[in-house]
């Protein structure tokens, strides 16, 4: 029984952190970029059910992940800005590549399907 006890409270801590990954719904608004300033400036909804604690947002474009972690997440129904500095070749190859973002809920990254191309221009 104690091999069993143990499967069994294993698996149901991967249920439930997975839960939270479908309960837990980031999108994407827009994403501009400042060529100026190297900054890309995407704007974040969340809906859901809001179970997940997210420990940082991973933001995915063209092969590269920015993560913003100790930042003031949004609660449902909101949507954040978040500023992320890039170099002046990440800057020039940015635009129009599409961006999207996931949910990272302690060690569980919550990827998202919804996704905006990066578009010149401040927010």
């Amino acid at each position: 029984w104690l091999v069993i006890q143990n499967f069994v409270k294993k698996g149901a801590g991967t249920v439930e952190g997975r839960g939270d990954c479908l309960t837990t719904d980031l999108t994407v608004e827009s994403a501009r970029i400042n060529q100026s300033s190297n900054e890309l400036t995407v704007r974040v909804a969340r809906a859901g059910l809001n179970s997940g604690n997210l420990s940082s947002i991973n933001f995915y474009y063209d092969g590269s992940v920015k993560t913003v972690t100790g930042s003031v997440w949004p609660q449902v129904g909101e949507i954040k800005p978040y500023k992320i500095t890039l170099s002046t070749a990440e800057t020039a190859s940015a635009i129009g590549k599409e961006v999207y973002v996931a949910a990272v809920i302690g060690d569980k990254t919550c990827f998202q399907s919804l996704t905006q191309a990066i578009v010149n221009g401040t927010v």
